[in-house]
Order: structure tokens, then sequence, then C-alpha cells
């Protein structure tokens, strides 16, 4: 529980984990939660502006961490808002893995295709990347359970219902992962074999099965998001680019 003497920085930082993901961050809230001086409420703000994706400041900065995002949402025609949202703490690392540019995964199932043949390792990486969902399933139901709506949708109408414009529609959701299944499958059948073991043998098998298990990005619903398909892409994207840079 952080105290008057903990560092602001560490406190915004507990203020934007403890939100369920994608929570609208109103700097008010923020400032009454974490600052008490003026001096604070500046350095709350310069935390939050430092640990979000998204923003200029982390993105000169490269934090190894995401304790937020800031996203610009379009809420009618030609009307935007840029909005800050929480996340539960993500590391820039590992959404790094799934970006093509760093070639990570890519490489891994390029290593893999060499070992074991290109048709194998497309058939049954890609069909055991599927099954790894049921192993996910109750997470993302939780999530699914807890946000009931695409979080996005709903501060989409939020916003249009300050600019006095009517409701629209929520979007159908899906269950959303931050850090993409395809990434984390991946990483740990390299993990596999980096350690010894055949990923097509019993005990490189029982290996990923606990690393999926084990792994919170892959099964927690901490890290999964109630999402249309629109507002997913957008999210995603938005963590790429800043991750990249």
């Amino acid at each position: 529980m952080p105290t008057k003497s903990t560092p602001v920085s560490q406190r915004v930082r507990e203020f934007l984990r403890q939100k369920p993901p994608l929570t609208h961050i109103e700097l008010d809230e923020l400032y009454r939660t974490v600052a008490t001086s003026e001096r604070e409420r500046h350095a709350a703000r310069a935390a939050l502006y430092h640990q979000a994706a998204g923003n200029p400041v982390s993105e000169r900065n490269n934090p190894s961490m995401y304790n937020a995002i800031r996203l610009t949402i379009k809420y009618a025609d030609n009307e935007f808002e840029d909005v800050f949202l929480s996340l539960p703490g993500i590391p820039r690392e590992r959404i790094l893995q799934d970006i093509a540019s760093t070639g990570t995964v890519d490489n891994i199932i390029s290593q893999l295709k060499q070992k074991y043949g290109a048709e194998t390792i497309e058939y049954w990486g890609n069909v055991a990347q599927y099954r790894t969902v049921d192993q996910a399933r109750k997470g993302m139901n939780k999530a699914k359970d807890r946000d009931r709506t695409c979080r996005l949708c709903e501060i989409t109408n939020k916003l249009r219902q300050n600019a006095g414009l009517p409701q629209v529609k929520p979007k159908p959701i899906q269950a959303s992962h931050i850090v993409s299944r395809r990434s984390t499958f991946w990483t740990i059948l390299d993990s596999v074999e980096k350690a010894g073991q055949s990923i097509f043998s019993d005990s490189g098998v029982t290996l990923i099965k606990q690393g999926l298990k084990n792994d919170p990005f892959h099964s927690d619903e901490q890290f999964i998001i109630a999402l249309c398909a629109e507002h997913d892409s957008l999210l995603i994207e938005s963590l790429r680019k800043s991750a990249a840079l």
C-alpha cells in the first residue's frame, strides 16, 4: 500500500495497475489519489506520461513496462480525443516479440522448420497454437464476464455523451489478449527446444503445457480484455507502434 513517503511515480504505477484493464484515467481522480501538493500533481502527470504507451515522453525514454496507453478515439465524424487508459503492467519486450520488424517469432518458426520440416511445423504448429485457446478459455470467459461490453465502445459513448451526441450500440465483443497468444506460444516452444527437449516428445509437450499454464499473459484474465474487432486492432497496433520506437 503506497504511503506519503512512497515516490509519486510508484504511487501512479500502483494506481494504474489496480484499475481494470483499459479503464479511462481521469487526471482529477489521479491527482486526488496520489498527489498532496501542486508539486506532486506535476510529478504525477509526468509519471503518467512516462509510463503510457503511445505517448511522446514514453517513446523517447523506452520504458521497460507500460502501465497505461494513450489512444486517439474517434467518437464521431471528424471528432477525435486522446485518452489515457490503464494497463496491468505490460513488458515492452513481450510486445516486441510479436512485431514482424524484430523477427523474433518469425525466426523461431524458421528455425523449427529447418529442424523438423516446413510442412510439419506449418500443420502441427498451427493446429497446436489454435488449441491453446482451450487453456486460455477460463481467463477469456472471466474477462468477458467482467467487461460485458467493449471497453473502448464504452469510452466512445462517454465521449459522445459529453459532446451531446446520441449513444451508439456497442459492437459484438471478443476476448482479446493484450500480448498475443501467437507470440506466447512460439516463444514457449523456443524455450523448450533451448532446454534440450524436442517439442514432439512427451517431456517437451509437458513443458509446453506447463509454460502456457504458468504464463499470465496467456491465461490470466488480468491480461485479457473484451473488445470489438475494430478496437482490438486499434489497441494492438498502438502498442506495437510504441514498442517499436
